[in-house]
């Protein structure tokens, strides 16, 4: 970093705590992350764009979202532990049975399979530029997250997710 780099960092640390405050993020669990981002910001700031404090926060914002869309990742089932319950297996008598028949549940299976195939079909449908928030609320996000995530307004993200909605109901 240039002298001016790490004098904008010194002059704007504050900022650090401030973003971890306004994000309700846990100092000691964030603090690093954030700090990186502040770095980051500092190399790239172009000074006739916008204030440093705003830059600065936009990209805190995206170093402390990016990880934790890496740890929502990892926390998914590898596929090599997923069981298909139309796998088939050999039984003790040699004989070939299908997974499905063994499980005892009061699930619709069935049923649960046609939604998730309407739910691909209705998000195969969508504009490739509205995709990405729909993931974000297939995946668990509140509208309010999304709009931070994907840097738009929250009623563009409302207006989103209801045309998905009723491509969805049309599935």
């Amino acid at each position: 970093m240039t002298d001016y780099q790490k004098q904008l960092v010194t002059d704007n640390h504050n900022l650090i705590y401030r973003f971890l405050q306004k994000e309700k993020l846990n100092m000691e669990d964030w603090y690093d992350l954030a700090a990186i981002g502040m770095c980051k910001a500092a190399k790239t700031f172009n000074e006739g764009t916008s204030k440093f404090s705003t830059y600065a926060f936009k990209c805190m914002f995206n170093e402390v979202y990016s990880e934790k869309k890496k740890e929502l990742r990892q926390r998914a089932i590898p596929k090599n532990e997923i069981l298909y319950y139309n796998t088939e297996y050999e039984n003790e008598s040699g004989n070939k049975v299908e997974f499905i028949d063994k499980i005892q549940s009061d699930q619709n299976v069935e049923n649960d399979c046609i939604h998730k195939v309407a739910i691909r079909n209705a998000f195969n449908k969508m504009k490739e530029k509205h995709k990405p928030i729909i993931s974000l609320f297939l995946q668990g996000y509140k509208q309010v997250e999304i709009m931070k995530i994907a840097g738009c307004s929250q009623p563009h993200v409302s207006r989103v997710m209801k045309k998905f909605v009723d491509e969805y109901a049309r599935c």
